[in-house]
């Protein structure tokens, strides 16, 4: 088993050997202009990656073939109609930006004047939902997600992507409340880091900051390969 995600920064950065290339890649795919993971332009950053996004519910394989959960591309016009609806309700909220992603829906407030209740956005939301059962209500970062629900997350989008690579190991990092989702399904099969402070979390290492995972994935890199 590996050890603690704190313990393995520390051998990563007294390692003298140069940073491998898929570190610099990830730097590079941070720096691209993406809205969901399945749309990363250009596909040539990473040759031979899956790329998942929207909680998992689509993932685009190497050869740029995307596979969508068929219960979420149902509800997709349920989404545009909720997008639609409280999208002229929060209008004249200030610092307030829907995120239509297709399957899901992400409500941003981070730029919202702090001075300002934010609890008027939840109400505004949680009604519209109240006549949407098929739809949930999850809470991120300064942000409302509103996704199927259904009983899948990132975990098990990373379960289909091994059953296709069975040689493969998982290493979930995620530092959102939305992530403990996929912490919790993958379990002990799965190498799950926690980046930040988070109370009970289902992951079963952390990092204490955003900085220490490219020292972290240098670690994995020379572990594994």
């Amino acid at each position: 088993a590996p050890p603690p995600a704190s313990s393995a920064k520390g051998s990563a950065r007294s390692d003298p050997d140069p940073a491998p290339p898929v570190c610099y890649d990830l730097e590079q795919l941070d720096r691209a202009p993406v809205q969901n993971a399945t749309k990363v332009e250009p596909f040539e950053i990473m040759d031979g990656l899956y790329y998942v996004g929207n909680h998992g519910l689509e993932i685009q394989d190497p050869s740029g073939a995307v596979w969508v959960h068929p219960q979420a591309r149902a509800l997709m016009k349920r989404i545009k109609s909720v997008s639609h609806d409280i999208s002229k309700e929060l209008k004249a909220l200030p610092g307030v930006f829907i995120e239509d992603k297709g399957l899901s829906l992400a409500v941003h407030y981070r730029a919202m004047p702090r001075w300002l209740s934010t609890r008027p956005i939840h109400e505004i939301v949680a009604e519209r939902l109240s006549a949407e059962p098929k739809l949930r209500l999850s809470a991120g970062k300064k942000v409302w997600e509103i996704r199927p629900k259904l009983r899948w997350n990132k975990g098990y989008a990373l379960k289909r992507i091994l059953r296709l690579r069975p040689g493969w190991s998982i290493a979930f990092i995620g530092d959102d409340a939305t992530d403990e989702e996929g912490f919790e399904t993958l379990g002990v099969a799965a190498l799950t880091v926690r980046v930040g402070r988070a109370k009970d979390s289902a992951a079963r290492f952390s990092l204490t900051h955003q900085r220490q995972v490219h020292g972290f994935l240098e670690y994995l890199y020379r572990k594994w390969k």
